[in-house]
């Protein structure tokens, strides 16, 4: 029993961010988010960019995993998603700037411009965001698998149209 329980306290932890999914009740995808952009800009700062990648690996995975132990102990409702659950936003901020970073384009000008369009579109979820979206979650197999896919939808998409623009402004 004391193992179930440090599992699922240890599932929260990582679900909703070391907690940060609890600061704002209003907008906890923008707070998510936005420790997400320091954290990037600290790597950026220290030039440690380079493990971005094992980060963003290791937090897709734990994402979709905590995510799912954390809907099965409270019993959430398979078509909600709880805003608390911001790992999937965490995830989509390290995935664009990793993007970035492999194709040579990392700044924190850089790092900023992908955080607000990424929140754009994680906002917007326009096609096929939205709609790969309500497909994995008609499932609880797959529902902890589309919170977490929408996010990475999203900052490919933000990101794709970052690089658009800086090569029309090159």
């Amino acid at each position: 029993m004391k193992r179930i329980k440090k599992q699922c306290d240890f599932s929260k932890l990582v679900a909703t961010f070391f907690y940060v999914g609890f600061i704002s009740r209003k907008a906890p995808g923008t707070v998510g988010s936005l420790f997400s952009l320091i954290i990037c800009i600290i790597l950026y700062w220290f030039g440690t960019c380079r493990l971005l990648l094992p980060l963003t690996i290791i937090v897709f995975f734990l994402g979709i995993i905590c995510s799912h132990i954390v809907l099965i102990q409270q019993k959430e409702k398979v078509d909600l998603d709880p805003g608390y659950i911001i790992i999937d936003e965490v995830c989509g901020i390290f995935l664009g700037s990793l993007i970035l970073y492999l194709i040579r384009e990392l700044s924190i000008i850089s790092i900023i411009c992908n955080f607000v369009l990424f929140r754009i579109f994680d906002i917007l979820k326009p096609f096929p965001i939205r709609k790969i979206e309500s497909i994995c979650k008609k499932s609880k197999y797959t529902f902890a698998f589309g919170i977490m896919i929408d996010d990475i939808l999203a900052s490919i998409i933000a990101t794709s149209i970052q690089l658009i623009l800086l090569n029309l402004l090159h």
